[in-house]
């Protein structure tokens, strides 16, 4: 399987949260994307380590996503320690180095949309957003910048 479109995204990142999620206090986490299964899939693993804020004790989020080619063109299965599954359709836009996930439509639950947008061969934004049941817009959830490690 050739992975052209994802190139930009293989290896391990440091990423620093710079909008949403529950508080004022920034996340810092690390993920990656690797070739796994002789390059049939790609794993991505993520964790974010959330610091104490407003009476919450700190807490470590870990996720799991793995994308996968099919007759139906490319998805995404997501998973994490907060017990979420979403499943995505993967969508490239070369042009902008954008690679979006987008939750397969459900009437009865929240949209996902994730983006990740390559900004140089050792830089990206991420940002994951929510669209309610019912609305018609995303709203920003949570948006990082990510350097790639260097190892």
């Amino acid at each position: 399987m050739a992975w052209n479109e994802l190139d930009g995204l293989f290896g391990a990142w440091v990423a620093e949260q710079t909008s949403g999620g529950i508080g004022p206090q920034q996340a810092m986490g690390e993920f990656s994307f690797k070739p796994q299964l002789g390059g049939v899939i790609v794993i991505r693993e993520s964790i974010a380590d959330y610091p104490a804020s407003s009476g919450k004790a700190a807490y470590r989020h870990e996720d799991l996503m793995v994308i996968f080619s099919q007759e139906r063109g490319m998805r995404a299965v997501y998973w994490d320690s907060e017990c979420h599954h979403i499943e995505y359709k993967v969508h490239m836009r070369p042009q902008d180095h954008e690679i979006e996930f987008l939750s397969e439509p459900d009437p009865r639950a929240p949209a996902f949309r994730l983006t990740y947008r390559i900004l140089g061969s050792d830089r990206m934004h991420g940002k994951f957003e929510i669209q309610p049941p019912g609305a018609t817009t995303y709203s920003v959830y949570l948006e990082w910048d990510a350097t790639r490690k260097r190892e």
